[in-house]
């Protein structure tokens, strides 16, 4: 049997230091390398496309909460139609395969393993003549007792081939918790801001230390500064509590081109967001999105999702809201924490999110990330680009954001 380093050995992912960002192989080249490799393969898996209504959508969430994680993971996350919904996007350009053992008994399959891609164009400093149609691949996963055995590179490989196909797109994106046997262009790691400490020790997120006068003084008490509450007002948007995105349709347009701005100045890649994806974000009941105003204009624009995190010891559940996009108009630390200390203390105080979770947005040392509330956690992100040269990017600089 192969191991990781054959698969990827021959593979189209580079870091070139001083090279331009370019593809690396046409889709012809792209295809008939998959291909090969498909038919050649020791495992050979049926698959199908699957439509994106509920119904046909509902198994496959099932078996990517019950296998979207380590085999050693305490926790399961838990996401539902709306979230996966979300992440596809237009169903024209996204596409979600599931795998079964290969027989002829079809009328009772099991699903084996699942993955999805999501159509979007990439951007690399903002640049037109640097942007590129890639698939988002995401929610890659496996049966636990078939890990040992590859089945993911055959997933990949024949993802790969649709991707190709169906789109015309030659590139794609990929992250994992999992260090590859070849280079990834950027590194990130989940930084936490407790907001409900006693949610967190008995989802065994935090140990029974944080169980503590102290603890909870630090992060049930709200410190921004004193004139920046004075100038800036906090509006909330979700419909956890029934607000309607009706009351802010005007603004999408400014948000969106915000937005595009702030990308355009921060990132070295990203994803391009557009208006129908920012209402997108106002629509779905999983995400909450927190406005900051000064003299009823909108200055910061920060959108959070809810994945509950689920203990498999003993079932308790934590409500996880994730940083997904958002602009500051200042891009000090010191802004950075008063809007999102304000943001927890709205959490807080309106039983909102019991934790805050980001993926190392801001580039800064963990004691910086300390001194504004939130601790590192043990997990991590590697980026990986498929079918592309890259360079490293610093991560500060890495504006793509994974569901």
């Amino acid at each position: 049997m192969t191991d990781k380093l054959s698969f990827w050995k021959n593979k189209p992912v580079k870091i070139r230091p001083q090279s331009p960002v370019t593809t690396i192989k046409s889709g012809e080249e792209l295809v008939k390398m998959v291909s090969d490799e498909i038919t050649n393969s020791k495992i050979q898996l049926d698959y199908q496309l699957i439509n994106m209504c509920d119904t046909e959508l509902q198994p496959i969430i099932e078996f990517i909460n019950k296998n979207y994680m380590n085999n050693n993971s305490d926790h399961m996350l838990s996401y539902n139609t709306d979230m996966i919904k979300f992440f596809l996007g237009d169903p024209k350009n996204s596409l979600v395969l599931a795998f079964y053992p290969r027989t002829s008994n079809n009328s009772n399959k099991k699903i084996v393993g699942v993955v999805c891609g999501s159509k979007h164009k990439l951007c690399i400093r903002g640049k037109d003549s640097d942007s590129f149609e890639c698939m988002d691949i995401n929610f890659l996963c496996v049966a636990k007792q078939l890990r040992k055995i590859h089945v993911s590179s055959y997933i990949i490989n024949i993802i790969t081939r649709e991707c190709v196909e169906r789109f015309g797109v030659i590139c794609a994106g990929y992250t994992t918790g999992v260090t590859l046997k070849i280079p990834h262009f950027s590194k990130k790691w989940y930084y936490h801001r407790l907001i409900n400490i006693d949610k967190t020790i008995q989802t065994q997120l935090f140990s029974e230390e944080f169980d503590s006068e102290v603890i909870r003084k630090v992060y049930n008490t709200f410190n921004y500064q004193t004139v920046f509450k004075r100038q800036h007002a906090l509006e909330y948007h979700g419909r956890a509590n029934g607000t309607a995105p009706n009351c802010f349709i005007q603004k999408l347009a400014s948000i969106t081109q915000a937005l595009q701005n702030y990308c355009h100045t921060n990132y070295d890649v990203y994803f391009e967001k557009t208006l129908t994806e920012i209402q997108k974000i106002f629509d779905n009941p999983n995400f909450h999105v927190f406005l900051v105003m000064r003299d009823n204009q909108i200055t910061d624009f920060v959108s959070l999702f809810n994945i509950d995190t689920m203990c498999l010891d003993n079932g308790e559940t934590c409500r996880n809201g994730y940083l997904y996009y958002y602009y500051f108009s200042n891009d000090s630390l010191d802004h950075k924490q008063n809007v999102l200390e304000m943001i927890a203390e709205y959490c807080y105080q309106h039983n909102i999110f019991d934790l805050l979770t980001v993926c190392d947005p801001f580039g800064v040392s963990s004691h910086e990330y300390k001194t504004i509330k939130f601790l590192r956690g043990t997990g991590s992100l590697n980026y990986y680009m498929y079918n592309m040269k890259m360079h490293k990017i610093l991560n500060e600089n890495n504006g793509l954001v994974t569901i």
